[in-house]
């Protein structure tokens, strides 16, 4: 009987006690990151409640863990927790030794120390602990610590059976010191990820400011000034200078920074024999960490600048290398490879900005030339401006219609665009019409003669219109009645006209053209004049066109870049909460009962963010997902489209399947698959996710009350439901799809899990 009664009470310690690892365990794995700590010294506390432990430590050698020491006292027991990793190996010798073997110290008494411990004995003894026990914390067969379960008052021995249960409690400790040493790993590589996504965009905000002002200048010499200050400042360094081709040499045009250097503006470097030189040759950057190395007459250059290190860039425009761009010295650090990378694309925007002040240039000089005086040059230099400014189309036409007008003397002009598809001809910017030529603002398009003219980029010259038009305006044979109607407004206002073709991509787009109420006698130079003027409303209109398919590039590369680099999903979930968590103060004092429901809606959103970003770390990690179970897969998918969509998701499991890696990774993509499909298309506003097994099926059913799907000659590719298809075929189970329009659609996948055992 006594012996009963003994195996019982044994049966029930053990039952007690599995109970304590279960409800530990528990705690752990519902613990929030934030509560961690408070949430181990409550599990130590567990523990010495159960077993009547009077102080529990739990010693951490880990270097990647930045604690030392975890404690629970129950009095004022001596205490280890002001005690470092460095001070461990030293203070515990023969314990580190033993428990790295994986071996359990149950003492009823310091004494039972080995002589060899006395560093252990003297320390138990001088605190007068009565009894011990000491359970190695081994993780993925590494020794990473142990636990110390301690009494003061009376000894303890313990069987070898709840030794093992002992062992058990140590290991869930040691899982979630684990977990959280990995979840504070992932919130670095986030925190690092975030920094480094900054720091680019801050770079490429930098690059774009100094590409908008290289373009926006057109003067060179300002241009090259501007080109060695901003590479100067992108880099950081004390000194920036330019060097251009010029008569086989390295000519020094500009000098940025430390003006207190002895290089005289127009220096010369010789291309043989120099390190820049090369570098023009080449085409390739030179980093010169050590100048004391350089050779050449480059040394004098060096010598002249006190320089101690330079980075040279060689400045390319198509494939001829037209100068060299360097930087000397960064104020602090060293120059490198990071230098380099920015430089180099900065030196193709330079290069840019080189190529266009070069080509303002000899454009001015052309304009110039033709001796219209500093009136014509400065209007055209505005106009350039203008087409080099962020205005829209109608705004540059109307600006260039208003500076047309002014440079060839006129008295009206009338920019036109030919419509090709419908066979009219639109005014799309004037400068002084009468209103008159309202009634010819879209007229049809007759191709002919003038036509053919402006094709071939010649304009069409008429200096008397009475003469030309006049004698067709009452034959109908000659002129049509929208041609008549035109002729008359013309002739009743004007006298003469150039009609100059805007000429687009090799076609020809529309006229630009100068009316004057007086007979003119058009020189040379008018006419010159008129088609430079044209091709500044082409330049506009091409520009515009450029423009246009420059913001659908980079509206395209920038969708794809945050499609590959940011998770929208999760953003906008986040979102949603912080807009929530930012009105629920106020929500709170006006009305309580709406802010509980927006409590419990921000509770649904960080959840739904939670179980995105769980599903997102498990696509990174394969290994994760083949390792946690279905029953978790299936909670986050439906927590992560709850969280996304606020679709109230209905998930019922009543099995946990035991199949291999490769069936549960099908069954979660199919789900996966399905879900994202109810998400984008389905504007449901229920779904049931139901898991079951009965005999020897396992089904997995997906339903929504959405809008359906129309089943008939149903492509198989439609919705992904050909994948979906394939991976059930794959692993030989049967999928079901089942839709009416405006009902809903339902997926059925059934598995005989009798093939595992086969």
């Amino acid at each position: 009987m006594t012996n009963s009664l003994s195996i019982q009470k044994e049966l029930q310690y053990r039952l007690d006690f599995e109970k304590l690892i279960t409800s530990i365990s528990t705690h752990f794995i519902n613990l929030e990151s934030d509560n961690f700590y408070q949430g181990i010294h409550q599990g130590m506390e567990r523990l010495s409640n159960f077993a009547g432990f009077q102080r529990i430590c739990i010693y951490i050698l880990d270097p990647e863990i930045p604690e030392s020491v975890f404690e629970w006292n129950q009095l004022d027991f001596p205490t280890h927790k002001n005690i470092t990793k460095e001070q461990l190996p030293a203070m515990f010798p023969w314990i580190i030794q033993k428990l790295s073997n994986n071996e359990v110290i149950n003492f009823v008494s310091p004494k039972r120390f080995p002589e060899t411990a006395y560093d252990e004995l003297d320390l138990f003894l001088s605190e007068q602990i009565t009894s011990f026990l000491l359970l190695p914390m081994i993780n993925q067969s590494k020794f990473s610590g142990w636990m110390e379960l301690v009494n003061f008052s009376q000894s303890k021995d313990w069987n070898q059976n709840t030794l093992e249960l002992f062992r058990n409690i140590a290991n869930i400790f040691m899982s979630a010191l684990e977990r959280k040493k990995t979840e504070d790993k992932i919130h670095q590589l986030y925190i690092s990820l975030e920094q480094k996504i900054n720091e680019k965009t801050n770079e490429l905000s930098t690059l774009l400011n100094i590409q908008k002002a290289l373009t926006t200048e057109l003067h060179i010499d300002h241009v090259i000034q501007l080109i060695a200050d901003e590479a100067r400042r992108l880099t950081n360094t004390r000194l920036g200078t330019l060097y251009l081709v010029e008569n086989g040499k390295l000519r020094l045009k500009v000098i940025s920074g430390d003006l207190d250097v002895s290089l005289p503006i127009g220096f010369e470097i010789p291309i043989e024999g120099s390190i820049a030189g090369i570098v023009l040759k080449t085409g390739s950057p030179i980093l010169v960490e050590d100048t004391t190395t350089a050779a050449g007459i480059f040394q004098e250059a060096i010598r002249l600048t006190n320089s101690k290190s330079i980075l040279i860039m060689p400045l390319t425009s198509g494939r001829e290398t037209i100068g060299v761009l360097s930087v000397s010295d960064k104020e602090s650090g060293v120059l490198g490879k990071e230098e380099e990378r920015l430089l180099k694309m900065f030196a193709n925007i330079a290069i840019i900005a080189l190529d266009n002040a070069r080509l303002y240039k000899e454009e001015q000089d052309r304009r110039e030339e033709a001796e219209r005086g500093r009136r014509v040059a400065e209007a055209l230099r505005d106009i350039l401006r203008i087409l080099n400014s962020k205005l829209d189309l109608p705004e540059v036409l109307q600006y260039i219609a208003n500076q047309s007008k002014e440079l060839l003397n006129a008295s009206s002009t009338m920019i036109r665009k030919i419509n090709y598809e419908s066979q009219t001809v639109i005014t799309e910017a004037s400068a002084n019409l009468p209103e008159e030529f309202d009634v010819i603002k879209e007229i049809p398009f007759y191709p002919g003669g003038s036509e053919r003219i402006l094709r071939d980029n010649k304009p069409v010259v008429v200096s008397n219109l009475r003469d030309s038009l006049g004698r067709y305006l009452n034959d109908p044979q000659e002129l049509s009645s929208p041609q008549q109607a035109w002729a008359r407004v013309i002739l009743k206002f004007y006298c003469s006209h150039l009609i100059t073709p805007l000429i687009v991509n090799d076609s020809l787009y529309g006229t630009l053209t100068f009316y004057y109420n007086r007979t003119m006698e058009f020189s040379e130079e008018d006419i010159y004049l008129g088609l430079t003027l044209a091709t500044q409303v082409s330049l506009a209109i091409e520009n515009a066109r450029l423009r246009d398919q420059e913001k659908e590039i980079a509206i395209a590369t920038e969708r794809n870049r945050l499609a590959r680099d940011l998770h929208d999903a999760v953003t906008q979930t986040l979102f949603s909460a912080t807009l929530i968590a930012e009105v629920l103060p106020r929500l709170w004092d006006r009305n309580p009962i709406e802010a509980r429901k927006r409590l419990d809606e921000l509770r649904q959103l960080t959840r739904g963010a939670l179980a995105e970003m769980r599903t997102l770390l498990l696509e990174l990690r394969p290994s994760a997902l083949q390792d946690a179970s279905f029953a978790e897969l299936l909670k986050q998918l439906c927590e992560a489209l709850n969280g996304r969509t606020r679709i109230p998701v209905e998930l019922s499991i009543e099995c946990e399947p035991d199949f291999p890696p490769d069936i549960k990774i099908a069954f979660y993509r199919i789900t996966q698959e399905a879900l994202n499909n109810i998400a984008k298309h389905a504007d449901a506003t229920l779904v049931i996710v139901r898991l079951w097994n009965p005999d020897d099926n396992l089904n997995l059913l997906i339903q929504d009350n959405g809008k359906g799907i129309q089943m008939v000659n149903i492509p198989s590719n439609h919705l992904g439901i050909g994948i979906m298809k394939e991976r059930s075929s794959a692993l030989g189970a049967e999928f079901i799809i089942e839709s009416t329009p405006g009902v809903g659609t339902k997926i059925l996948l059934q598995w005989n899990t009798s093939i595992i055992r086969k």
